[in-house]
């Protein structure tokens, strides 16, 4: 076959590509998670860490 001529995916091709897909989507996702937890572990440690009456306006 020629380079230049479009041939549609077979019905295999099809699902192997869609399979593939959804494992990377799942995979982005729980990435997504996790680093939103962390970001959030962060933010609380940081605001119930601060000592009491420190400078007004500090961050």
């Amino acid at each position: 076959m020629n380079r230049n001529e479009y041939r549609s995916p077979t019905e295999a091709e099809m699902r192997a590509i869609t399979a593939r897909a959804h494992k990377l989507r799942a995979e982005a996702t729980r990435e997504m998670v996790a680093a939103l937890g962390r970001a959030v572990a962060r933010g609380w440690a940081r605001l119930t860490s601060k000592p009491a009456g420190g400078r007004i306006g500090a961050n």
